[in-house]
């Protein structure tokens, strides 16, 4: 359930080193990060994964960065069928 704690796009993207809404928007389509929808129809993303895909992007490149992506990407898309948002 969404709550206060929960960021608005432009926030996720700050928190992000500053990259587009856009991003974040695409960034949530691809299971990077979890999103929700308010009733409005508003895009609220959970702090939660923000952290976590920049704590995966911190790690080096190679086998161990690619697996936590893979990862973090596989939880927010269980996450979300079990959220009945994806088929």
């Amino acid at each position: 359930m969404v709550d206060s704690t929960w960021l608005t796009v432009s926030k996720a993207a700050k928190l992000l080193g500053g990259i587009h809404p856009e991003t974040v928007r695409r960034y949530a389509a691809a299971d990077f990060l979890y999103m929700e929808r308010l009733p409005r129809g508003h895009r609220r993303i959970d702090p939660a994964s923000v952290q976590a895909l920049n704590d995966a992007n911190a790690l080096p490149e190679g086998d161990e960065r690619d697996e936590a992506i893979a990862t973090l990407r596989e939880k927010n898309r269980l996450r979300a069928e079990r959220r009945g948002r994806k088929p």
